[in-house]
């Protein structure tokens, strides 16, 4: 089952929100800033990387060059979406984006929900 058909199943995408109330009041996508600021913070996560390396012994042990410790900074830096990542890429195509989406709950005829009401107390 595909990304978007699991997210449709489990929590409903824009369409069962509607459906249930909420009206559509922003759909932002911010990818582009994203990318940017990835690319910004490469120094910190490389920086942050080396210092995992210094600090744990069992990296000193096997070295730089071994799978082991290639492959815990290669997670690491997907998980920060390191620029020259498989992660990092898929933002870069487009394909992965993020997306800003903000929803207003609606109801009495459509009219917006008032989110500033008192609470009465009896």
């Amino acid at each position: 089952m595909g990304q978007r058909a699991a997210h449709a199943r489990v929590g409903g995408g824009p369409t069962a929100r509607c459906c249930h109330g909420f009206r559509q009041v922003l759909n932002e996508n911010v990818t582009k800033g994203a990318v940017q600021a990835r690319e910004l913070d490469a120094p910190r996560v490389d920086a942050f990387v080396q210092s995992l390396a210094d600090k744990f012994f069992v990296f000193r042990m096997l070295g730089r060059q071994a799978t082991c410790t290639k492959a815990s900074e290669l997670l690491i830096k997907n998980f920060y979406r390191h620029p020259g990542t498989a992660l990092f890429n898929t933002m870069v195509s487009g394909h992965d984006s993020y997306c800003r989406h903000v929803y207003q709950k609606q109801h009495n005829g459509g009219r917006a929900m008032r989110s500033n009401k008192k609470a009465r107390i009896a």
